[in-house]
């Protein structure tokens, strides 16, 4: 049975919380693979849904391994075992065909936010990882000027486009190619083209249908990095880009091989029957129960800076892309208490919270951090609304490699049952492909941009 969840009181008899007296999390669900999951609510949560919860897993289970359901990234982590010394082999490569140590990535979207996940949890690439995405000439300038001698010549490149013609890409990569070409001929080189083209590396599909990869084969960009078919942006975080990205920051070997096994065992919880000890169905459960009692505004705060900007943007993409969700709101914390706060606060809105902060594991120094996270921030948005509070293990200055990995795969697997609970608790069928692989509506933009009536042209 899928057992009900409470929570007996928050904080001491006389209404004070204090560092030793923590809230009693009944409800805890033990940690898993660095990552543990405790739930606050003032009342039972999870409604019984062990029927809906078993035909969404069942229905889940049927689609895995199908062609055109977008769910190879369920067991892409033991894919990328295989990938490993390949990508650290091309990372070595790359940096001696241009002496640089600044690696830029060149991607939007699911291409761009999981990388900046990944690279900021793991506390690598703060000085040598860099992000473009813009189409401005006054952004672009502004990029130049944060490399190294302030000239993209002492910068690699990452392309990350899985199809191979998405704009904004296609056009930094020409702005880029530009700013070689005039940073070479300024010097007085002749093999101009040559030397441009060992800046770049692609991560696109496999086959030639992509024009990146035509275009990488076509100017002899070095190696032979792809997006897993059947893998969508916002879930290819632990694809080729994601880890070629972390070798060239600095993260060891043996530390992307625990990742990787953090990510591979968060699947192997998420498809476990035994619903009370899967986390990813329990977090879809949470979400759902909210949706079914009239809850629809999600928020999500983030305390660390580690989590600012690509864990931010990743799980809007999540809820926007995947959910279709407008109602959600993810912020960095404690920033977000200054500007979020008064809304949180006021009661005549209901939300669903989920707070996500470090595991500080008694470590000296996170006494102040603990005592804000857990015995007073996390109690508050619990006497208002269903609140849940994961905590990811931490190494001395970073995310433990595991915990990354294990809670990477469980945002992932968590979308999947918030989107085929919400659809079975109201009687709906599921769809032939799921709504949270999918993002038709996107069409809307791109249909105005390229049918004709309006001219975009990569690197004007």
């Amino acid at each position: 049975m899928l057992s009900k969840i409470t929570m007996s009181g928050v904080g001491r008899s006389d209404g004070k919380i204090g560092k030793n007296n923590r809230p009693s999390f009944e409800g805890n669900l033990g940690e898993y693979v660095g990552v543990s999951i405790k739930y606050l609510i003032n009342q039972d949560i999870f409604t019984p849904m062990e029927k809906e919860a078993k035909s969404v897993l069942s229905d889940l289970n049927k689609r895995i391994g199908v062609k055109g359901q977008f769910l190879n990234w369920v067991h892409l982590p033991e894919e990328q075992f295989k990938r490993v010394n390949y990508i650290y082999n091309l990372v070595d490569k790359f940096k001696n065909a241009t002496g640089n140590e600044t690696l830029t990535i060149l991607g939007i979207g699911g291409s761009k936010h999981t990388v900046e996940h990944l690279v900021n949890l793991s506390g690598f690439g703060e000085k040598n990882i860099k992000f473009y995405s813009d189409i401005d000439p006054l952004s672009f300038n502004k990029f130049k000027k944060g490399l190294p001698g302030e000239s993209c010549l002492n910068s690699n490149f990452l392309v990350v486009s899985k199809s191979g013609t998405t704009f904004e890409i296609e056009d930094a990569q020409l702005q880029t190619e530009k700013a070689l070409t005039e940073g070479y001929k300024a010097k007085r080189f002749t093999n101009v083209e040559e030397l441009v083209n060992r800046h770049f590396v692609a991560v696109t599909d496999a086959g030639d249908k992509s024009k990146l990869r035509r275009t990488s084969n076509e100017k002899g960009y070095l190696g032979d990095l792809f997006v897993h078919d059947d893998v969508g942006g916002r879930y290819s975080a632990l694809d080729d880009h994601g880890l070629f990205t972390l070798a060239y920051a600095g993260m060891k070997k043996s530390d992307m091989i625990k990742m990787l096994e953090g990510a591979s065992e968060m699947s192997e919880i998420a498809l476990n029957p035994n619903l009370a000890d899967n986390i990813a169905m329990q977090r879809g459960i949470f979400y759902a129960d909210s949706v079914k009692n009239g809850i629809n505004d999600f928020i999500h705060a983030l305390f660390g800076r580690l989590f600012e900007g690509g864990t931010e943007n990743w799980l809007k993409q999540f809820h926007g892309e995947s959910l279709k969700d407008t109602r959600f709101v993810s912020m960095k914390g404690p920033d977000g208490m200054h500007y979020d706060a008064e809304a949180i606060f006021d009661p005549r809105n209901k939300n669903n919270i989920t707070v996500t902060a470090f595991d500080t594991q008694n470590l000296k120094g996170f006494d102040n951090y603990t005592t804000y996270t857990q015995d007073i921030v996390t109690p508050s948005f619990a006497k208002i609304g269903p609140t849940s509070l994961e905590l990811l293990k931490i190494n001395k200055n970073e995310v433990a490699p595991e915990a990354i990995g294990a809670w990477t795969q469980l945002k992932g697997f968590e979308t999947i049952f918030k989107g085929m609970l919400r659809r079975e608790t109201a009687g709906i069928s599921q769809p032939a492909v799921l709504d949270e692989v999918l993002q038709p509506s996107v069409e809307a933009y791109k249909k105005s941009a390229f049918n004709g009536n309006h001219v975009l042209i990569p690197g004007r």
